[in-house]
């Protein structure tokens, strides 16, 4: 039941700068982190749970809702919801203001009416049937029915279903996946990706995948993954990045952040090697690099940000940044020493 002081205290947390710079990161806030805030403020902990309620819904709300078209269906489910929780309209003001605040966020607060459906998942396990979706020409952004969220790459194609023995995906192609928390029994229902030979046991959220015929491999941003092949197995720790070659699972030694490029744009540089660089280009843009640099050089480290959208644009970037000549011959790139 919610208490009469559930509101301002609601209205004292959205005020409080540091629960602010919270919502405001990019990624997702994962439940362990989001107690250890209230633990460590037990002042808030009354309204923990709320917040958190709210706070995913506006997540996830952009890849599974569209723009106001549920608008009645939202301030029904407002009405609802001070109905449930046996309170006067007045104590909804904080609330309505909020929604209003964050349209066309709106759409969420009608997902409140189905919030065990959406996170913990129903008791009575309903089996899905084999979605397929393809991503012909462009980048995708789709959403599962357990609420998880796939950005395909263009001439990439998933299948995903549902039964008694978890979530499935099969990929062909190249995939970012954020994998939605799901519960029955209070057990986490496991998530599973399936490519050419190997399979990736989801423990955590967030991870890049490509399975193509030239490139086997997992970037882990966030979470944990198992990855399986035959009788190998390796637990990979958030920023690692594994590839497939030949029957074994070996750890590439670059960022797992840099394997993100493809879908946002951007290649992060954050105290980044070149020789990284060199090796993340052979694994996405599949060139065949000749590198006659020296070592020091290639151990050389810069942070900072290139666009990748133009491939032109993207040599020159790195050239400038790593003072570097970079020369393309036939079908080789020749990475050497500048002279200047």
């Amino acid at each position: 039941m919610k208490l009469p002081e559930e509101d301002e205290l609601l209205h004292d947390l959205y005020e409080n700068q540091e629960f602010c710079k919270l919502l405001a990161r990019s990624e997702f806030v994962e439940q362990d982190e989001w107690e250890q805030w209230f633990a460590e403020r037990l002042a808030y902990r009354p309204v923990s749970y709320l917040a958190r309620t709210l706070y995913e819904l506006q997540y996830f709300e952009q890849s599974v809702f569209n723009g106001d078209a549920y608008a009645s269906e939202v301030w029904s489910a407002v009405d609802d919801f001070v109905e449930y929780s046996d309170s006067p309209v007045s104590r909804t003001s904080f609330l309505k203001r909020m929604v209003s605040s964050w349209i066309p966020y709106a759409a969420m607060i009608f997902a409140i009416l189905s919030l065990s459906l959406w996170f913990n998942m129903p008791l009575d396990y309903k089996s899905v049937d084999t979605i397929a979706i393809v991503s012909a020409i462009d980048q995708r952004s789709v959403s599962l029915p357990d609420g998880s969220r796939v950005i395909l790459n263009k001439g990439s194609q998933i299948k995903y279903r549902e039964d008694e023995r978890g979530r499935h995906l099969e990929l062909e192609g190249e995939a970012y996946l954020h994998v939605a928390k799901k519960l029955k029994d209070k057990v986490r229902v496991p998530f599973t990706v399936k490519g050419d030979g190997f399979e990736v046991k989801v423990l955590g959220t967030r991870f890049n995948m490509i399975n193509n015929k030239h490139v086997k491999l997992i970037a882990l941003d966030e979470g944990r993954v198992s990855v399986n092949q035959f009788d190998k197995k390796v637990i990979m720790a958030p920023g690692q990045v594994v590839k497939s070659e030949g029957n074994e699972l070996k750890l590439v030694p670059i960022k797992a952040v840099l394997m993100n490029a493809w879908h946002t744009g951007v290649l992060q540089l954050n105290n980044t090697s070149l020789h990284e660089i060199v090796t993340w280009l052979e694994i996405t843009q599949g060139v065949d690099i000749v590198n006659n640099l020296p070592k020091e050089i290639q151990g050389f480290t810069m942070s900072g940000e290139i666009d990748v959208r133009d491939q032109e644009n993207l040599y020159r970037s790195i050239s400038s940044i790593y003072n570097i000549e970079i020369v393309k011959e036939n079908d080789q790139i020749i990475f050497k020493k500048n002279n200047q």
